[in-house]
C-alpha cells in the first residue's frame, strides 16, 4: 500500500512534467523530497526505539499495531493502492 502524500505528489509531478510546467514541477519535487526525508526520519526514530527496547527490555517495550495482511484484501483494478482507498 502506498502513502497518500507520495501518490499525490508523484501524480502531480508527472502531470506537470508532461505539461511542461517548470515552476510547479520544481516546487512539487521539493515537497516530495521533503516528504521522503520526513518519512525516513520517522522510520529512523522507530528503529532507534526498537533497538533500545531490544537492548533494555526491562526498561522499554516497542509494539507495532498494524492491520492484517492487506495483500489478500486489495482490489486488483487499482494499480497503486493508497491509505485513503482503505478509508484510513
Amino acid at each position: 500500500m502506498k502513502c497518500d502524500m507520495c501518490t499525490q505528489l508523484r501524480s502531480s509531478l508527472t502531470d506537470n512534467v508532461l505539461n511542461g510546467v517548470r515552476y510547479h514541477t520544481e516546487r512539487i519535487r521539493r515537497l516530495y523530497l521533503q516528504h521522503i526525508k520526513d518519512v525516513r526520519a520517522e522510520r529512523g526514530a522507530y528503529w532507534a526505539r526498537r533497538r533500545y527496547a531490544c537492548e533494555f527490555p526491562e526498561q522499554k517495550l516497542s509494539i507495532i499495531i498494524d492491520g492484517s495482511d492487506q495483500i489478500n484484501n486489495g482490489c486488483p483494478w487499482y494499480r497503486t493502492k493508497t491509505h485513503a482507498m482503505e478509508g484510513c
